[in-house]
């Protein structure tokens, strides 16, 4: 962010906004909140690059972008000279490949050059193993490497990806304007009892107060608190603190559906006596799910995928 103030101070036409899913050096922030943070302080034009797709383009494009850049999407496209080797890692890619050392984000895997190396190693250190071959370099690429083969198999070109993404930006931010659907009373919202189609995932050590959930409620969003390794007197207190600060709102509990055994069973034990509407397990099961569905409590699954976790209702 320092970086931009002082480029458009010294006359910048311009500035990129890099997030933490582009390829190569990149900053600590995601790409949509280092636009949204740049464009309230800057008076230039800013592009973003770094975790550009179908959806993302709209909501930069929303967000106030002049436009985007696109790097290791493009990996795979009929023009591109990418090696053998880091096509078949590419098509592979579901995100999590990538890695930041010394702040650059580059492929890693084990048994790859980036699985020896140091804690703490500088940027100027991995600039110098800079690369185009996976076992001899650190080669450089993205989180959105994920958006490579499926760009590629429905767009096949690098200008058939480009119009695909300006198609998307203009559509999908048309629907927005027409569907709103973050915006009051929608769908989701309704079916949560809640003003707003938000929910706010549990955090600990940071949902886990009572007051922070009852203003999330109080705001219009649906609250969880997070039990992480709670014992049941704690649960306890905690959701009827919780109950009843909230009031007659909405509000929901997130749990471990990895925790040991005996102390789950003690976390829904102490649930009885307050049972909560909502529950979000994290890498929960469906089992898990319906012996809460039974008591009454609505329930979401974050599940775990290879690396990166989808949440699904």
């Amino acid at each position: 962010m320092s970086a931009a103030l002082e480029a458009a101070a010294a006359g910048a036409s311009a500035i990129v906004a890099v997030g933490a899913e582009a390829a190569g050096r990149v900053g600590e922030e995601t790409s949509f909140i280092l636009l949204q943070r740049i464009v309230e302080q800057v008076d230039v034009p800013v592009w973003v690059r770094g975790g550009i797709g179908l959806n993302t383009v709209a909501a930069c494009a929303a967000g106030g972008a002049r436009g985007v850049l696109v790097d290791s999407q493009l990996a795979l496209v009929k023009e591109a000279s990418t090696s053998a080797e880091i096509r078949q890692a590419v098509a592979g890619m579901d995100g999590s490949e990538a890695r930041t050392y010394g702040g650059y984000s580059i492929f890693h895997r084990p048994g790859l050059p980036s699985a020896t190396l140091p804690e703490g190693i500088d940027a100027h250190q991995v600039e110098e193993r800079l690369g185009g071959s996976l076992q001899e370099n650190l080669v450089p690429v993205g989180q959105d490497g994920a958006f490579a083969k499926p760009l590629a198999d429905r767009f096949h070109t690098a200008g058939g990806v480009i119009h695909a993404l300006k198609q998307a930006a203009a559509e999908r931010v048309r629907l927005a304007r027409q569907l709103e659907p973050l915006g009051a009373d929608s769908p989701l919202a309704s079916s949560h009892g809640t003003r707003y189609p938000l929910a706010q995932g549990p955090m600990t050590r940071v949902s886990d107060t009572p007051a922070f959930a009852a203003e999330v409620a109080r705001a219009g969003g649906l609250p969880f608190m997070a039990l992480s390794m709670m014992r049941g007197r704690q649960v306890r207190s905690v959701v009827e603190e919780t109950a009843s600060l909230v009031g007659d709102r909405p509000w929901g509990v997130g749990i471990l559906g990895f925790v040991p055994q005996e102390l789950r069973e003690e976390q829904l034990a102490a649930l009885d006596g307050t049972p909560p509407p909502f529950a979000l397990i994290a890498g929960g099961r469906p089992s898990q799910a319906h012996a809460l569905e039974a008591r009454g409590t609505k329930t979401y699954l974050h599940v775990p995928s290879p690396s990166f976790p989808v949440c699904v209702c």
